[in-house]
């Protein structure tokens, strides 16, 4: 393939410009740092959370993002046992008129199984994570503290068992 006088291996000068353009711009852009991230924590509020969430509790999230639904209402679907991956079938009250709202179906499927119109103690999915974090690292501190524990009583017998 030529185009006009070039010969057939050599680019176009105007395709070969945009490959030096690309290539320098790629060079100068900064090197992002991947050390770690996960450990990375960030501040929002009065409470920290991790950058990274799991992804179990991130559907959750996005399914708050996607739907406009309150804490409260996420911590009620996720009392009821709902699937956040099926909100979309049940928040199609548009076409449907005959459907509710998704967020006033949560709330009225919750009045109907718990007889209350709101849980008792709101907690974002955010402050969820964390306190499920916090224990574990509580857990795991009870757990080293009771090896290291046990550890020093067997080296009390050892060195109580040679003196006799």
């Amino acid at each position: 393939m030529t185009f006009g006088n070039a010969p057939h291996n050599r680019l176009p000068a105007n395709t070969a410009l945009r490959a030096a353009r690309m290539k320098r711009s790629i060079e100068q852009q900064p090197i992002p740092n991947t050390e770690n991230r996960c450990s990375q924590i960030s501040t929002l509020g009065n409470f920290m959370t991790p950058k990274k969430i799991p992804d179990k509790f991130q559907t959750w999230i996005d399914a708050r993002k996607k739907y406009h639904l309150s804490h409260a209402q996420i911590q009620m679907a996720r009392e009821l046992g709902m699937n956040p991956k099926n909100f979309g079938k049940l928040d199609n009250h548009r076409q449907e008129k005959w459907k509710l709202p998704l967020p006033e179906f949560i709330e009225e499927l919750y009045f109907k199984r718990f007889g209350k119109v709101k849980p008792e103690q709101v907690a974002s999915i955010e402050e969820k994570v964390m306190e499920i974090q916090r224990k574990g690292e509580e857990k795991k501190q009870r757990k080293r503290a009771k090896q290291e524990s046990e550890i020093q009583q067997g080296s009390g017998e050892l060195q109580t068992g040679s003196d006799s």
